[in-house]
C-alpha cells in the first residue's frame, strides 16, 4: 500500500507499507508487517509490528536515511 494524507495544520505525509501489515481476524493490532511514513525534508517514522502484542518505532527526523530514535520493543496498548 502507498498513498497519501493530507492534515490541514500539517501538511502531507506519504505512507507505504513494504512489508503489508498482517492482521488476524479477532486481533485488535497487526502481527507483522512495517508502516512508514515519510513527511517533510524526507524526515520518516518507522512502525514495525513484531507480534501481536508488540512493535517498534524508529525516527529519521532529519532525513538522512539514518534511524536516530527507537523506541525498543513496546506494547500495542501503550501507544
Amino acid at each position: 500500500m502507498a498513498g497519501r494524507f493530507y492534515h490541514p495544520d500539517f501538511g502531507y505525509v506519504t505512507l507505504a507499507t513494504p512489508e503489508p501489515l498482517v492482521l488476524h481476524d479477532g486481533d485488535e493490532w497487526p502481527e507483522s508487517g512495517i508502516l512508514i511514513v515519510t513527511g517533510a525534508n524526507n524526515s520518516k517514522a518507522k512502525l514495525t509490528a513484531i507480534d501481536h502484542l508488540t512493535c517498534t518505532v524508529e525516527v529519521d527526523g532529519d532525513g538522512d536515511g539514518t534511524y536516530e530514535w527507537d523506541s525498543g520493543i513496546i506494547n500495542w496498548e501503550d501507544m
